[in-house]
């Protein structure tokens, strides 16, 4: 079987293209980042990757309302990657939770635009 050489630069346009525009302008200033971190991420194969999305798909063992801790969620209602349902359907489940719904913020551009909140958060 022969490697088929990916063009990372179009295949990052690409992405740009399918994602809300609050996504698009917060990654632009990021887009070599962004490249290179993904080549760096799958240059030992998919191993890892497949790895990560079996333990997120399988059972945790242990129940989200038995979570004490005070969780912080942070969504970008303009989020077209994962549905803003889905954090809400978190919050819900978490007992001490606190979220945070951003309506024009996308999925990257929520961390990359509000870094500085989230971690104002966890600190304390």
């Amino acid at each position: 079987m022969q490697k088929r050489a990916i063009n990372s630069q179009h295949s990052f346009r690409e992405l740009l293209d399918t994602l809300p525009e609050a996504d698009q302008v917060a990654l632009a200033g990021v887009s070599q980042f962004a490249i290179d971190a993904s080549k760096d991420s799958f240059r030992r194969g998919v191993k890892e990757h497949a790895w990560e999305l079996r333990i997120f798909s399988r059972s945790w063992g242990f129940q989200r309302r038995n979570i004490k801790v005070p969780v912080h969620l942070w969504h970008g209602e303009a989020d077209a990657t994962i549905f803003v349902s889905t954090t809400r359907e978190q919050s819900a489940a978490l007992p001490n939770s606190t979220a945070h719904y951003l309506p024009s913020e996308g999925h990257y551009s929520t961390y990359i635009n509000h870094i500085g909140a989230i971690l104002e958060e966890l600190l304390t």
